[in-house]
């Protein structure tokens, strides 16, 4: 996946869930600035980005559990 593309799937995801990029850095990686330096284009590795793309998907379920 590119950057831009994992950028822009962070910036949906802090979007509908109303959080902010570093609350989003520090819960997905306990890194506040993650999302900074993804927009400064740093690019991050693999391992990273799988572990930013479960955070996301637990984080929906759990969303979803709360809402039903």
């Amino acid at each position: 996946m590119k950057n831009s593309k994992f950028l822009e799937k962070i910036l949906d995801f802090i979007q509908k869930f109303q959080m902010s990029k570093s609350t989003f850095g520090r819960m997905a990686l306990k890194q506040p600035k993650f999302v900074f330096v993804l927009e400064a284009g740093r690019e991050c590795r693999e391992s990273t980005r799988a572990r930013v793309l479960k955070f996301m998907r637990e984080y929906a379920k759990k969303a979803v559990k709360k809402e039903q």
